[in-house]
């Protein structure tokens, strides 16, 4: 029997495996590509003149990353127990939807302040937080400052809020966007914890007809 040699591939052939090759190479790298360099592209962005907030894809990153390495915390909150994940102009953020990230505490439960202001007529103003565990709504009447305590030993872990503001109306172009300020502290074991909501005496200062800026 006499065996026919195969013809040998040709050079097409080899540039098509060579471009499938070099797909894979590239698409192998992109996913291994550190988290942490995806996470700080975030920040980076973040930073950026005409911030507007986070996309999906972005809180997916920031959350896995927090995750996988909860020291990461720490650049987007520092120390604090509870702060805004997105920049703030002085504490105070204009965004609609907006992050919180919250750590547990170990010495007693976490009391939240939420301070709001704005142009009387956006009044009633709602801020809900939502979480694994936590459904919170805090309503507004007129600027001001109300507080709530999270429940004791809550959270467990780093704990990832997101921040809803919805007022009665927009702002009137021109008029002072409404803004808001949320911050937490440990309540001390002398402190009367678990305390109804309250209002300060007298409501912040609006500020000023500027948009609020990263």
């Amino acid at each position: 029997m006499i065996l026919k040699r195969q013809p040998r591939p040709s050079a097409g052939f080899w540039l098509i495996v060579g471009s499938y090759t070099l797909l894979g190479t590239f698409l192998a790298w992109g996913f291994s590509e550190p988290r942490l360099d995806k996470a700080q592209r975030v920040l980076d962005r973040m930073q950026e003149p005409g911030f507007a907030g986070l996309d999906s894809d972005e809180i997916s990153t920031l959350k896995s990353t927090l995750s996988r390495h909860p020291e990461f915390a720490n650049a987007l909150i520092g120390r604090s127990p509870v702060g805004h994940v997105e920049p703030t102009q002085s504490g105070w953020t204009s965004l609609r939807t907006s992050h919180l990230l919250i750590r547990p505490s170990a010495s007693g439960p976490i009391r939240i302040t939420t301070a709001c202001r704005g142009d009387p007529e956006v009044y009633p103003v709602s801020v809900v937080f939502n979480a694994p565990g936590l459904d919170k709504r805090v309503r507004f009447e007129r600027p001001g400052k109300q507080t709530f305590d999270l429940p004791s030993g809550f959270p467990t872990a780093l704990l990832w809020v997101t921040l809803a503001v919805a007022e009665k109306s927009p702002s009137e172009p021109g008029s002072a966007p409404v803004q808001i300020d949320v911050d937490g502290d440990v309540v001390e074991p002398n402190s009367a914890a678990g305390t109804a909501p309250s209002k300060v005496a007298a409501p912040p200062t609006p500020p000023s007809s500027q948009a609020n800026a990263p």
